[in-house]
């Protein structure tokens, strides 16, 4: 048990016991790096989960029905692709990362190529 320390009247502070004060022992870097990924995959999960969740009510909200067993296989996908989007985000790769690297090609337009038709100025012609 440790004894309590008495301070000078004049100086009226106690000190701490120096029992109780806990120091962290030192983590290797990849100890580290490995917390701090879980720590990201978490939150990466956590936001996909709550996007995920967001949409499925939004579909519901507009009346698609999400009940059959096909509309439940194809949110399943799309839920994995918006985690795959978040993990992206956040620097965590996902198995359909190398999927949608294969499947997807963006191409680039140019300004005057995204031009807006206005329907009214075709019609007058």
């Amino acid at each position: 048990m440790t004894e309590a320390v008495i301070a000078p009247k004049e100086n009226k502070i106690l000190s701490f016991p120096k029992s109780k004060i806990v120091r962290e022992v030192p983590q290797s870097t990849g100890a580290v790096e490995e917390i701090k990924t879980k720590g990201i995959t978490k939150y990466a999960d956590a936001v996909s989960e709550d996007l995920s969740t967001a949409l499925l009510m939004d579909l519901s909200n507009y009346g698609i029905n999400m009940d059959s067993e096909q509309a439940e296989k194809d949110f399943v996908f799309l839920s994995s692709v918006l985690r795959a989007v978040v993990y992206r985000g956040v620097g965590l790769e996902h198995a359909l990362h190398k999927f949608i690297d294969q499947a997807v090609t963006i191409n680039k337009i140019s300004d005057e190529e995204s031009e807006e038709i206005d329907v009214d100025e075709e019609t007058k012609e």
